[in-house]
């Protein structure tokens, strides 16, 4: 993660970007929650989901309040090139795909994953405006969302999925049960998320 973040450190000065490496001992959720504040997007290895994991992104999430991409432990490929969006018509989703249009703006495909009926409404909502978007159904099967648009995801090939949080009773149900922990343990692309205005 170290040597993928320096890579990219060196490209962002040389086009005139200001970017940094922070390195605290000790407490992560801490540490993101003190310094996420400043940041535009805040990187986070997905290692399997277990507890010092969940404890970084509520901080990174809530705390901080701070988009999130997650990377898959060991990743080293590129992504943006064919970019899944989860929606869902909710203003969370809206904000996290705002933080992700100038990914969305660049990328070769952009594909809407919507589980669900076709009644529950696909968007023609403005913040997909100017997007060249293709829309993917798929009848919910039983209660693993995070697992069906993983493989909707997979399926379609994408290589970057976008996504808010999902409300489902407390808050932390919402953001530690359900999709989110679907995605703290299997997903296998990176994972833009995002919880709330941030």
């Amino acid at each position: 993660m170290r040597s993928t973040l320096d890579r990219w450190v060196g490209q962002e000065r040389s086009i005139g970007h200001s970017a940094h490496w922070i390195e605290v001992r000790g407490d992560g959720a801490s540490a993101i929650a003190e310094h996420g504040r400043g940041a535009y997007l805040l990187l986070l290895e997905q290692n399997g989901g277990d507890a010092a994991a969940r404890a970084r992104l509520r901080a990174a999430l809530i705390r901080a309040r701070r988009p999130v991409l997650l990377v898959p432990s060991g990743h080293a490929g590129e992504f943006g090139r064919i970019i899944a969006v989860a929606w869902r018509d909710d203003p969370h989703v809206r904000q996290a795909i705002r933080t992700a249009t100038p990914l969305l703006s660049k990328a070769k495909r952009v594909l809407v994953l919507h589980v669900g009926s076709e009644a529950d409404g696909l968007p023609s909502d403005p913040v997909f405006d100017g997007l060249p978007i293709e829309r993917i159904t798929a009848a919910a099967v039983g209660d693993d969302t995070g697992s069906q648009l993983l493989s909707m995801a997979r399926e379609a090939g994408a290589d970057l999925l976008v996504m808010g949080s999902y409300s489902h009773g407390s808050l932390r149900e919402e953001l530690f049960g359900g999709v989110t922990e679907t995605m703290l343990r299997h997903a296998d692309l990176p994972v833009l998320m995002q919880h709330r205005s941030a």
